[in-house]
């Protein structure tokens, strides 16, 4: 009896050091951050409606809803710089998960809700305060562009935030965090504003990004596609 008293004992302490992904988060703080004040919320808009295309000619395919859609393309943005459209494996290694999120976060390559070629990257984001993903293969010079979009197919509303560091980046005060911002159910694109970026970090000196959620209390499904910089509008 004494044997199966210091087990249980055991048990409860180890539940209270480790929170597992079945775990509910506390409640996330205002906006969706621990310090310091947010920024202005990113806008967020229903992406126009893809195009599907079939690689080889085949027969008249039977129409299908925009959430089983397997090939589409986004309209094209003049000026536009392609960072991530996960074509190749390269752009899909690229995306890390930290460890202290590793059980909370599944990443694979998914060939539905594409908008830019035949393959999305598929994020799967179980209960936990912060999981998400992030890049350090990114180019550093970021100035001259207008914004920073990515297109994202959810299959519930829930909400995304955007974390982008420089090399001088320490801190929270001293990198660009966006607030929770909302994402709808179905096909949306995230649109973050780089003058509201460089108010915190350098342009020219960019590290990394982050894309991931807050206080999530149960399973999100992500494909995002198509990740890029905008010129300015001449």
């Amino acid at each position: 009896m004494r044997k199966w008293t210091m087990f249980a004992v055991a048990a409860a302490v180890a539940c209270m050091v480790f929170a597992g992904c079945g775990e509910k988060p506390k409640p996330a703080p205002a906006g969706g951050t621990a310090e310091g004040k947010p920024v202005p919320a990113v806008e967020v808009t229903p992406a126009p409606a893809a195009e599907t295309k079939s690689a080889t000619p085949a027969p008249e395919a039977k129409a299908e809803s925009p959430a089983v859609l397997k090939v589409a393309t986004a309209p094209a943005e003049a000026g536009t710089r392609l960072l991530f459209d996960f074509e190749t494996d390269d752009d899909v290694s690229a995306w890390k998960v930290e460890d202290a999120v590793s059980q909370c976060v599944e990443l694979s390559v998914s060939d539905e809700h594409a908008t830019s070629g035949r393959r999305s990257l598929k994020m799967v984001l179980k209960p936990h305060e912060w999981p998400g993903m992030h890049t350090l293969k990114i180019p550093a010079d970021w100035s001259g562009n207008q914004d920073l979009k990515f297109d994202v197919f959810a299959d519930q509303a829930s909400e995304l935030s955007v974390r982008i560091d420089d090399t001088n980046s320490s801190g929270y005060s001293t990198r660009f965090n966006s607030e929770a911002n909302s994402v709808g159910k179905g096909q949306n694109t995230v649109a973050i504003p780089l003058s509201s970026v460089a108010e915190n970090i350098d342009l020219k000196k960019v590290k990394s990004m982050y894309i991931y959620s807050t206080g999530v209390e149960g399973t999100l499904v992500f494909y995002i596609d198509n990740i890029r910089l905008v010129k300015k509008a001449q």
